[in-house]
């Protein structure tokens, strides 16, 4: 997976370091205290990293390619971290966390471990945001996993200790130039 976003990081970059979240994010951030902690889970390009910082809020931003964790931290001006979600293991808990487009290329089989472990890394009632592409299979593109979702899929892999607060389809903002939609997920951490 990480072998395609190491061989194309410049283009994956230059693709959709532009795109317009900022709609996604608004909604994201009316949960999200005024100057709190974001942690970007798979931050790609840097490009929401560096909106939220750019806003105020205290970020720390990781990816699992090492070539995407230095594009982003030169865009960002912050260091970025080379991890999985899994092996990230921060000192500190997060207001909220925003994995957009990320984990989308986890199994589905580890989906649900995999949110429980980010679950772990909010404070008692954060906000975990995150998007998948529209539809009910796995499909698989330049050797990349992308397990789609749709409202009626999402939901079972979900840890007892989330609630879905939003959930919404939109389309895609990138240069890519595709008739992609996106599910995307507002969830929150019971107390």
């Amino acid at each position: 997976m990480t072998q395609f976003y190491n061989q194309n990081s410049n283009n994956y970059f230059n693709s959709t370091v532009d795109a317009d979240m900022s709609s996604v994010q608004e909604k994201f951030l009316a949960y999200i205290p005024k100057y709190g902690s974001i942690l970007d889970a798979g931050c790609g390009s840097g490009r929401d990293t560096k909106s939220f910082i750019d806003m105020g809020f205290k970020v720390t931003a990781f990816d699992a390619s090492k070539s995407l964790c230095l594009l982003a931290e030169n865009y960002t001006d912050i260091k970025v971290i080379h991890s999985t979600f899994i092996d990230f293991a921060p000192p500190t808990k997060f207001d909220g966390i925003w994995a957009c487009a990320s984990l989308l290329h986890v199994p589905r089989h580890d989906l649900l471990k995999t949110i429980e472990h980010l679950g772990r890394l909010l404070m008692p009632n954060g906000y975990l945001y995150c998007s998948f592409k529209l539809g009910e299979e796995d499909t698989e593109n330049d050797g990349r996993l992308f397990n789609n979702q749709t409202t009626d899929t999402f939901p079972r892999y979900l840890p007892n200790s989330f609630k879905v607060i939003e959930i919404w389809i939109s389309e895609d903002s990138t240069k890519l130039n595709r008739q992609q939609q996106w599910l995307n997920v507002i969830l929150k951490k019971s107390a």
